[in-house]
């Protein structure tokens, strides 16, 4: 025969009950004052509930928080590739298949406009202009430190304005500007260059060159530059 349950064990159960949640009817008497232990423990598990589902929201509210962050963050940055703080203006002759970059730089993207229409291929591929000057608008947004070769033997090039351009990332600017040879104008005042060491050989073969102006172009680390000039 087994025994009837105690006290406290009928005690144990509907807390057992309660705890876990269970909305079955326990038909078992208890004192006042069990009842009121026991209710006072079913409010203590909807509190630590209530709480618990207060943390998970708040720990959602913060996710939103920081995925708007984010999207904030990318649209600021995407917006890089629309800022004329920093470009190059060059004009070109036109009459046949011209390229804008010298091919060592065919993986950069294209950020280029010529005669305000976009570009829509890599600045390094030929592009047939009608005869004439055109004029292109090269937004800057390039990660480089170096610049060697850039506009080397671009025989079409006819002026190029770097006014405060900023090359604060660059080094090396060696050969910039080698075998222009229609190339009658530099504008560079203002440039920052403050990191570039190396600038050899950056005007050699610039024939046609009549003007180039380098009012405060900073360059406080140069070291080499010969035949900078060199025809």
């Amino acid at each position: 025969m087994v025994g009837k349950k105690s006290t406290s064990e009928n005690q144990t159960l509907l807390y057992s009950k309660i705890c876990k949640g269970y909305q079955k009817k326990i038909h078992i008497k208890f004192s006042s004052s069990q009842r009121k232990k026991a209710f006072h423990i079913n409010q203590k598990g909807k509190n630590n509930r209530l709480l618990h589902n207060l943390a998970n929201r708040k720990s959602l509210l913060d996710l939103g928080i920081i995925i708007i962050s984010i999207i904030i963050f990318l649209s600021m940055n995407s917006k890089i590739y629309c800022d004329d703080s920093n470009f190059i203006i060059i004009t070109v002759n036109g009459g046949g298949s011209i390229s804008i970059l010298s091919s060592t730089y065919s993986n950069l993207p294209n950020r280029t406009k010529i005669n305000d229409y976009e570009l829509n291929e890599s600045p390094t591929k030929e592009q047939t202009l009608d005869s004439g000057t055109h004029t292109i608008k090269m937004i800057w947004d390039y990660q480089l430190t170096t610049c060697k070769d850039m506009f080397k033997n671009l025989h079409h090039l006819i002026s190029i304005d770097l006014t405060n351009f900023d090359f604060s990332l660059v080094v090396d600017m060696e050969s910039f500007f080698e075998g222009c040879d229609s190339l009658k104008s530099i504008d560079l005042s203002g440039a920052i260059a403050t990191n570039v060491w190396n600038m050899k050989l950056m005007f050699r073969g610039c024939s046609e060159l009549i003007s180039l102006n380098l009012q405060n172009f900073r360059t406080f680390e140069l070291v080499y530059m010969s035949e900078m000039f060199y025809l």
